[in-house]
């Protein structure tokens, strides 16, 4: 190492990893919490960040290891067990890594999963309306939005779209909108009050703009739940989603 180059001991890199699987932890959390795509992207970053970390602090330890003089050698008790001790850290340190990739791979689906084995609550109503309008609305994905409805409210869609047309094409030749909702955080922010009669759920969006809609949902059947990329969720929405196009009056 050149004179004057600052030497960053096993401690130091120790603190910098545990800094970054702090990151880690945070951002999955975050991501889990609020529906935020980019948090994984930071998340990924600082465990590649930590992965480079942890094969410094090993680089350092074996180079301190096998290197030294006849000082050193004199001083080989101390120095192993202060070894040991940094190697007992790192594996801690490791630990923590292995944790923050299980949980990258676990909570962007854990909630799914969550959602499909609740019961049909209104919390899980209130859900099942959020995910229809964010596939329809913002990520503008016919297909999956149409998973959510029953295939009534399919055949609904299909009738205003005019003959020969399917859910999926209907939504695909317009561009859905609901009460101008351009962003995640508007939709989280939209106003729900949900009841629960009879097995089915009745979800009321207030938006701040643009005229109450009111939703009915029915709990999803298991041929509905079995369906090619059926979304894990408990309820199937019965009326209300002829909404999103241009203004459609709910029926």
């Amino acid at each position: 190492m050149a004179a004057g180059t600052p030497r960053i001991g096993p401690g130091g890199l120790f603190g910098r990893i545990i800094v970054l699987a702090t990151v880690i932890v945070a951002c999955l959390v975050a991501r889990a919490v609020a529906h935020a795509p980019a948090l994984l992207v930071v998340a990924v970053a600082a465990l590649v960040a930590a992965t480079a970390a942890i094969a410094q602090v090993a680089a350092v330890l074996l180079r301190d290891d096998d290197g030294g003089d006849e000082a050193a050698r004199e001083q080989t008790a101390p120095r192993a067990a202060s070894l040991a001790r940094g190697r007992r850290t790192g594996a801690a340190v490791a630990g923590v890594a292995v944790a923050a990739v299980a949980l990258a791979i676990v909570l962007p689906h854990g909630d799914a999963r969550a959602t499909a084995t609740t019961p049909a609550t209104a919390a899980t109503a209130d859900r099942a309306v959020r995910d229809f309008l964010g596939d329809a609305v913002l990520q503008n994905d016919s297909y999956d939005a149409c998973q959510y409805l029953t295939q009534a409210a399919q055949a609904r869609i299909t009738r205003l779209a005019g003959e020969g047309q399917s859910c999926r094409d209907a939504l695909a030749a317009t561009r859905p909108s609901f009460a101008g909702i351009a962003s995640e955080q508007e939709l989280r922010e939209l106003p729900l009050h949900t009841t629960l009669s009879g097995g089915t759920a009745i979800v009321r969006a207030t938006p701040r703009a643009g005229t109450a809609t009111t939703f009915v949902l029915r709990p999803a059947t298991a041929a509905e739940t079995a369906a090619f990329r059926a979304p894990a969720c408990a309820w199937r929405l019965g009326t209300g989603a002829t909404a999103v196009l241009g203004g459609s009056a709910a029926s």
